[in-house]
């Protein structure tokens, strides 16, 4: 009598597993940019993390000396808020190095002032953020927290329109344009200088040679800053034959930079945000109104 054959167990043809893989690549590439974006989320909370904690120091730092951190003849506002973030050391160490190349050089990586999205993490005296600077240079009324000292009360635009700080991430190259043009833009109305904004958005001129961020490789020298002349990551231009130079907010996030206010608030602007509204968030007295929700 024969014996009956045992079952064979069956496996996988190469159809089947080619269908299987099929599915967890699929799966896989779905997965991914949901990964990704949350990612980037956390990177972005922690971003605007950094700047209220800076908006904190700011307003310990005004009840003590009744005015922003920054302004002429002042070293940088991250530099003087240096001791109301608990690196007291840090500055009365710097305090005490009078030539300014080696005072920059002491200056250690704040983790504070670098945001998740900069990946500048080696160098000395580096900062993601950097404080606004307005329009331009000497425009008036048009003033930021640069170059002018500024209270509270001298804010008559109010605190909570008037952007303080903002995203210039440190590695983010952008190209300047080299625009020649025989409007002087310190001494010319808004709309010369709105035409000659639009001028620097569009790339009119020679492009030169890649820059990173928003110039602001370092915080402890009082003039470093960005402009409200031209909307968020916009590229850097330069007027010729005048040294007149603009600096954009420029950020490492999608569409946009975190912009701390001047009444501590962190708000979000597009790069595509309306160019009145974003001229108007960068002055400080101009008596014009910029809600930015």
């Amino acid at each position: 009598m024969k014996q009956a054959n045992p079952l064979r167990t069956r496996g996988f043809s190469l159809v089947e597993l080619l269908v299987v893989l099929a599915i967890f690549a699929l799966l896989i590439s779905l997965l991914l940019p949901a990964i990704q974006q949350v990612r980037q989320a956390a990177r972005m909370t922690v971003c605007r993390s950094h700047l209220r904690q800076i908006g904190v120091a700011t307003h310990n730092y005004i009840d003590v000396h009744k005015r922003f951190p920054g302004g002429p003849h002042q070293r940088g506002a991250l530099y003087a808020l240096l001791p109301y973030l608990e690196q007291q050391a840090v500055y009365e160490r710097a305090e005490t190095i009078k030539d300014i190349g080696l005072k920059m050089k002491v200056i250690p990586r704040i983790p504070l002032y670098l945001c998740p999205e900069d990946p500048t993490i080696e160098n000395n005296n580096v900062a993601s953020y950097t404080p606004n600077k307005a329009m331009l240079t000497f425009l008036g009324d048009a003033r930021g927290f640069v170059w002018s000292t500024q209270s509270p009360s001298s804010v008559t635009d109010g605190l909570s329109q008037t952007a303080f700080i903002s995203e210039s991430v440190t590695n983010n190259w952008h190209l300047t344009y080299f625009i020649p043009t025989d409007l002087f833009p310190v001494k010319r109305s808004r709309s010369e200088l709105q035409a000659l904004s639009l001028q620097c958005i569009s790339g009119v001129g020679t492009a030169g040679a890649p820059r990173i961020g928003g110039g602001t490789n370092g915080f402890v020298v009082g003039f470093t800053g960005y402009t409200h002349f031209v909307p968020p990551n916009a590229p850097a231009c330069s007027f010729s034959p005048y040294l007149f130079q603009i600096h954009a907010a420029v950020g490492s996030h999608s569409h946009g930079v975190n912009v701390l206010m001047a009444d501590g608030a962190v708000r979000f602007a597009s790069e595509n945000i309306d160019h009145e509204l974003w001229w108007s968030m960068g002055t400080t007295n101009s008596y014009d109104s910029a809600r930015l929700e």
